[in-house]
């Protein structure tokens, strides 16, 4: 289980803890799901941002604020949360019986592993008609401190609390009941699986009365301050004083205040003020009895709400912090340290639901919350590796001198790594000294490259002589007769051979062309006369 801090602890930079109070608003022209949604995706970005607690109220019957089932909304929040304290805020007691609300919290205290708080009213929230239909009675203090002592004798660890009714001990061992007595069996009524969770409870007022009923059951005090606190700092002072750590419900041992206050914050201050209108509309609807949706904001409040009620509204002694993130944190250290609360909670109404969540994450940011990255930036960080890379220098590289490098053991067998070589790949063995030779012949072959380039500049350059190539004569055609000896006739060479030689000779010696082979002929013997 988590543990249950009350208060919580405060920042490193040593703020108090921050929460949000959300109400689930439906804006014009939102459908009731969608609200329902908004209200998941603030939980969320609470949970992100480094909130404490996320308080869910209740309200029944209205038109603006879908959380009439508050434990649902609860519920939902804390499947899709991780960190984030979420609790009612509160539950209005006379609207239930204790043993119901034991039971539905502690199951979510048990499932949730200690992430639940509860916090309680002494109003209906609602109207009287609608009260009467949720079956349960009047909402007097008296009666009040009646159902909370009964709900933390449920929630509790004790064995001697509230005996109700008769039972026979064959109902008692097939219900599986703890039976009380002999003579007489009662039954202990139990708040499974509730029981010995001991759920911190906080107590919810913006009266001097619910700080003096908190202060007698020594519960947490939360004052809203957001709305209406005409006696705010004489309900602070009666709860502080009058403070008893000895009553039965005690959950602390020393007073712990909570303080609420309107917050709407932006990098413009202007802007900033031009959203805050749409409370300034909440809250005229609700003083002249005309509830709805939450509006756009507006640049005439009087124009909209009409001069008298706008004047009304801006009357109201309400705690409020607008402007830009300095300003914001400027007002809540201020009312931090006037009222020594241990906490704050926030109250954020915008009819767009991003800037409501951009005013969060502001503040969170501005506060010193310990903010977690979003989704995207989440997955960027596991991507990105967290030393930094090495500086890459390219340098132009000159093409390396081949080296033979014996190898130990006998020559490298390549053909046996690389696969058979051909003949023109194969290389000739280096010569010794073939590096300094290599060297200084590219070295002579640079200074001659040189010396070449400095005289073709220098001269002009001429074109290349034409070379004087002779053809081959065709060998001289011999008149041969029949008495022709055979062996007097020289045996003409073939033809390939003959031009292959003339080519070679004229190349060495001369361009001119290689005479024919002389032939003998016999010449017939003249008559005698």
């Amino acid at each position: 289980m988590v543990p249950n801090p009350i208060p919580a602890a405060k920042l490193s930079n040593g703020r108090v803890p921050l929460n949000i109070l959300e109400l689930a608003p439906l804006s014009t022209g939102m459908t009731r799901k969608e609200a329902l949604d908004t209200s998941l995706k603030l939980a969320k970005n609470a949970d992100r941002l480094g909130y404490t607690r996320l308080w869910v109220a209740e309200h029944h019957g209205s038109q603006v604020f879908m959380c009439s089932a508050s434990s649902v909304i609860i519920t939902r929040a804390l499947e899709n949360t991780t960190r984030l304290r979420v609790g009612a805020g509160g539950v209005m007691l006379p609207n239930w019986s204790p043993l119901t609300v034991a039971e539905t919290y502690g199951t979510l205290y048990t499932i949730y592993e200690g992430r639940v708080d509860l916090g309680l009213g002494r109003a209906p929230g609602t109207d009287p008609a609608t009260a009467r239909a949720l079956h349960r009675g009047a909402s007097e203090p008296a009666y009040f401190e009646e159902d909370l002592e009964e709900l933390a004798s449920y929630l509790s660890d004790q064995k001697s609390v509230v005996h109700s009714g008769v039972v026979s001990g064959a109902e008692a061992s097939i219900l599986g009941i703890e039976v009380i007595g002999v003579d007489r069996p009662f039954t202990r009524v139990r708040a499974i699986p509730g029981e010995g969770t001991c759920i911190p409870m906080w107590m919810l007022s913006s009266s001097s009365a619910g700080a003096k009923v908190a202060a007698d059951l020594g519960m947490p005090y939360v004052f809203a301050g957001h709305f209406a606190p005409y006696n705010i700092d004489e309900a602070v002072e009666i709860y502080r004083r009058e403070f008893n750590a000895n009553a039965p419900t005690a959950m602390v041992d020393h007073p712990v205040v909570m303080m609420g206050m309107n917050v709407m914050c932006n990098e413009d201050e202007e802007e900033a003020k031009y959203q805050f209108t749409t409370t300034y509309q909440v809250q005229g609807n609700v003083l002249s009895g005309r509830p709805g949706t939450l509006t756009p904001p507006t640049d005439d409040l009087d124009a909209t709400l009409g001069e008298k009620l706008a004047d009304r509204v801006r009357a109201l002694p309400s705690i409020s912090a607008v402007g830009t993130p300095e300003q914001v944190v400027e007002k809540m250290d201020w009312v931090s340290r006037k009222y020594m609360v241990d906490e704050i909670i926030t109250v954020t109404h915008a009819y767009d639901p991003q800037v409501r969540i951009h005013s969060l994450e502001l503040v969170a940011k501005a506060w010193g919350l310990p903010i977690l990255p979003a989704e995207g930036e989440a997955e960027e960080a596991e991507q990105t590796p967290s030393t930094p890379e090495p500086e890459v220098i390219e340098i132009a590289e000159e093409e390396p001198e081949e080296k033979v490098t014996p190898r130990p053991g006998g020559t490298r067998n390549r053909s046996a790594v690389y696969g058979p070589v051909h003949r023109s790949e194969r290389k000739k063995p280096a010569l010794k000294n073939s590096a300094g030779a290599s060297a200084a012949a590219a070295s002579s072959d640079s200074e001659d490259a040189a010396a070449k380039t400095t005289a073709s500049k220098a001269a002009p350059a001429k074109k290349p002589a034409a070379k004087k190539t002779t053809a081959a004569k065709k060998p001289a055609a011999r008149k041969t007769t029949a008495k022709t000896s055979t062996k007097a006739t020289a045996k003409p060479k073939p033809a390939a051979k003959s031009a292959a030689k003339s080519d070679a000779a004229s190349e060495q010696t001369t361009p001119a062309a290689k005479p024919t082979a002389r032939t003998r002929t016999r010449r017939k013997p003249r008559p005698r006369s």
